[in-house]
């Protein structure tokens, strides 16, 4: 269906994390969970550590200066779109007002009979007018990355995730959460005849 912008509410805003679930597994350490022996509880998950861009960056150039002896695994950006749009809604229709007037007129050479004119029913017909509602549309994608990606100097992790968001999102319409805010566009509401 296809989607109408409006002034000042249009708003597309596009969201990249990085997931830094292996970062912390201690080198030669497999950070994926044991199975629970017989009898026993399955030991936990390693912790996850919040770190900036660029201590992520470097853990990648050069893991063997922090207590982590390896460069991150298992690197994914986590992008969200966020998309505030109109809808095209079911349409309305607004009456047509038609008047059909016959006028009859009696001449001759030397004479005439006023004129007389009488109303006559006529089909009305309708036309068609738009309504539009507002919509908020919410789509997440994760995609794979390695560290050479991360280090690369040119490839932005914002870019990488609205081009991942722009080939898949039509492709998986049905991943789309979409919220109506309440608002509408009713040009079935205000009607006005304009004299050009």
């Amino acid at each position: 269906m296809k989607k109408f912008s409006n002034d000042g509410y249009w708003a597309v805003s596009v969201f990249a994390a990085v997931a830094l679930g292996s970062l912390l597994a201690v080198a030669g350490e497999d950070p994926r969970p044991e199975p629970a022996p017989a009898g026993g509880t399955a030991p936990q998950a390693p912790s996850v550590l919040m770190v900036s861009l660029e201590k992520f960056k470097q853990q990648c150039a050069d893991p063997s200066k922090s207590e982590i002896q390896r460069a991150p695994q298992d690197i994914k950006l986590v992008c969200r779109n966020h998309e505030v749009t109109w809808l095209a809604a079911a349409p309305g229709e607004v009456p047509l007002k038609s008047v059909r007037t016959v006028s009859t007129a009696v001449i001759s050479d030397k004479f005439r009979v006023a004129e007389v004119s009488k109303n006559v029913d006529v089909v009305q017909a309708a036309g068609s007018c738009q309504r539009f509602q507002e919509v908020i549309e919410q789509y997440a994608v994760e995609v794979p990355v390695t560290c050479e990606q991360v280090l690369h100097d040119k490839v932005q992790a914002e870019d990488l995730c609205q081009n991942a968001i722009d080939e898949s999102k039509d492709k998986n319409e049905s991943a789309v959460q979409v919220a109506a805010t309440g608002r509408f566009i009713d040009t079935c509401a205000h009607l006005s005849i304009v004299q050009k």
